[in-house]
């Protein structure tokens, strides 16, 4: 696991599949939470499928909270594992969509699944 700065209060962390498939749609979330701890909460996947197949991990845009992580997270560090659980959620384009262009709108950390997408 990596954790880098995207803004001054969201960070992009990176999961290492370890090799392994993870079948996923575009749009769709998981749900995180530090190995040995029992809450796990949804984020949106923000990497998306052929990027995740190729480069072999999952990517998500975490928001910090003003006392850093949210108690869900607070052993969220370089290197520590995380447990994802799913893919989960019906937020997807179309199989075979009749439109050809898409206007998407977000903010903050909303942008993961559209960036997924795009």
């Amino acid at each position: 696991m990596s954790i880098r700065r995207a803004t001054p209060s969201t960070r992009i962390v990176r999961l290492s599949l370890g090799g392994r498939p993870y079948r996923y749609q575009a749009g769709q979330a998981a749900l995180l939470g530090v190995t040995g701890q029992p809450e796990r909460v949804p984020y949106s996947i923000a990497s998306s499928p052929g990027e995740s197949a190729a480069n072999g991990h999952l990517e998500f845009l975490l928001k910090l909270e003003p006392e850093g992580w949210g108690g869900h997270l607070r052993g969220l560090r370089r290197g520590a594992r995380v447990t994802v659980d799913g893919p989960f959620g019906a937020f997807v384009l179309p199989a075979r969509p009749p439109e050809t262009q898409f206007l998407f709108v977000a903010d903050g950390t909303g942008i993961a699944p559209l960036r997924s997408m795009i």
